[in-house]
């Protein structure tokens, strides 16, 4: 016989998930693609759940190419790297002659100006000796908001020579990093962009096998976390990245797989590399493993036979695309966050209409486009208050927050960043309002909802006292279970099961475990 302690209560845990938000905010920058001939997407329509495809592009690139939208998904220009259009696909004033090549893997890229919602760096890159890395600026006031190339920063040179390659992200503290590699070397050059403009000094970093031929593409993670490789006669690897400092680490290679395009899972998870040729084995690797040994022993081949699969990018709607030369039709993963063969690659992806086919690239995006983290919630373990937050505070104007928490004093609040106690467990749709002007002085505002689940404090609960016979079972219990998970049940015997079988006199209890302590 045994005395059994009435209740154990666990510490306190409020656990908001984190969610994904049904309209997105500062998310529509990718929206329209235009690469090959005279190809496109636009992911502002969805049909049968893929982008529609378009075939009135004026672009005819044999690989590299860039474009840009607004925060609303609006066209902006497009450019190969030598000319830039404009959203009714006119040349745009001063839109031609820029020292980027259509023949370069990664001819181009854009990124907005920090602190400024009319103009866009629009950097280029070719392998010549005397050409290599350049900027110039796009300013969407020009051209009655048609956008013109300002001719006092065409083409500014920041070093040469370079390789093909060249990738962007949002750096921590705001602004955005832009790397590029120096041709025939392992040297990487990281610039940081913020409103006071372009870095001069670069943070560069020399790490892993030296370039062969330069071409192939670079991708950083749409967390920025990642830096992926593809080296078309050699290999493809995997470094981390620091968006604080701007510096690249940690080394991880397949020796065996050479690859041309290459591309992140929407959740940075898993890195995808594909050969560029036909009858093509897309590899499927963990971008988070610990060695060259674990990465290449994580690669999954998808097969693609009947394709020449060549540029491969993620979509603003969480799938990745892929091109197949001078066909019409584009390739497919679904499930892209998804390990092995259950990523569904799909070989009838959109049907490029008839005018206009692929050719070997995709657009290149600043890859933080594509992190799907709209809001920034961090969870108290110590307490109830949750800070939440816009994704990116320096976008927007302001933002008024509604907790969806109508027994709250404190349900609504137009601070950036917030804090609130929900009044109770429970479910509770909060919606984010975010305000910003757009390039034509315009008020816009983007609507954020999903739903967030406040959970109760978890209480261990055991019978009351009794006497019991050997070989009799006692059951362990949490009360109001549905808002007490994530929990994790232990026995005195660490034993994880809800029935303990008492076979010995002795006293016996049950505790709980989660994240943020023990009861």
């Amino acid at each position: 016989m045994s005395k059994l302690p009435n209740i154990l209560k666990v510490k306190l845990l409020l656990v908001l998930i984190l969610f994904y938000a049904s309209g997105s905010f500062a998310q529509k920058e990718a929206n329209w693609w235009y690469f090959g001939s005279k190809a496109g997407l636009n992911f502002n329509t969805i049909v049968g759940g893929l982008p529609t495809p378009v075939a009135n592009g004026s672009m005819v690139t044999q690989e590299g190419c860039a474009s840009i939208s607004d925060a609303n998904g609006v066209l902006q220009f497009y450019t190969d790297g030598k000319t830039v259009w404009n959203r009714n696909h006119s040349v745009m004033p001063n839109g031609t002659g820029l020292l980027g090549n259509n023949s370069s893997t990664q001819s181009a890229v854009i990124v907005p100006f920090p602190g400024n919602k009319s103009k866009y760096y629009v950097f280029t890159i070719w392998t010549s000796t005397t050409t290599g890395f350049r900027y110039s600026v796009v300013d969407m006031t020009q051209s009655s908001g048609l956008g013109s190339v300002v001719a006092s920063s065409k083409n500014t040179s920041i070093f040469a020579p370079t390789c093909e390659r060249i990738t962007a992200t949002a750096r921590t503290g705001g602004g955005y990093w832009v790397i590029a590699q120096h041709k025939s070397s392992n040297k990487y050059s990281a610039y940081a962009i913020t409103s006071a403009g372009i870095a001069t000094t670069a943070v560069s970093t020399s790490i892993g096998p030296v370039a062969g031929s330069g071409i192939g593409y670079m991708k950083l993670s749409p967390l920025g976390d990642k830096l992926g490789v593809g080296y078309h006669s050699k290999q493809c690897f995997v470094l981390d990245f620091n968006k604080s400092t701007g510096v690249l680490s940690n080394l991880k290679q397949d020796l065996g797989h050479k690859a041309y395009g290459v591309e992140f899972s929407p959740d940075g998870k898993l890195f995808y590399a594909c050969t560029g040729s036909s009858g093509v084995s897309i590899k499927q690797y963990d971008a988070y493993a610990t060695s060259s040994t674990a990465f290449v022993a994580s690669a999954t081949s998808l097969t693609a036979t009947g394709i020449t699969a060549y540029g491969i990018q993620l979509g603003p709607d969480g799938k990745i695309y892929i091109t197949s030369y001078m066909k019409n039709k584009l390739a497919v993963i679904h499930n892209p966050n998804v390990v092995g063969v259950g990523c569904s690659l799909n070989l009838n992806g959109p049907v490029i209409p008839t005018g206009a086919h692929c050719r070997i690239g995709f657009p290149t995006f600043v890859q933080s486009f594509f992190n799907p983290t709209t809001f920034s919630v961090k969870d108290a373990c110590d307490g109830s208050w949750v800070k939440i937050s816009v994704k990116d505070t320096a976008a927007v104007d302001s933002v008024l927050y509604v907790y969806g928490d109508t027994a709250s004093s404190t349900n609504r609040s137009w601070n950036k960043l917030d804090s609130h106690i929900f009044s109770g467990p429970g479910k509770y749709k909060l919606t984010a309002y975010a305000f910003y002007t757009d390039p034509k002085n315009k008020v816009v505002r983007d609507t954020l909802t999903d739903t967030v689940t406040v959970l109760q404090i978890p209480q261990v609960v055991l019978p009351n006292d009794t006497t019991i016979c050997t070989s009799d079972s006692i059951q362990g219990l949490v009360k109001n279970a549905v808002y007490s998970s994530p929990y994790q049940g232990f026995w005195h015997d660490s034993t994880q099961t809800d029935w303990f079988t008492i076979d010995t006199a002795g006293k016996y209890y049950y505790w709980a475990t989660n994240r943020c302590g023990t009861g």
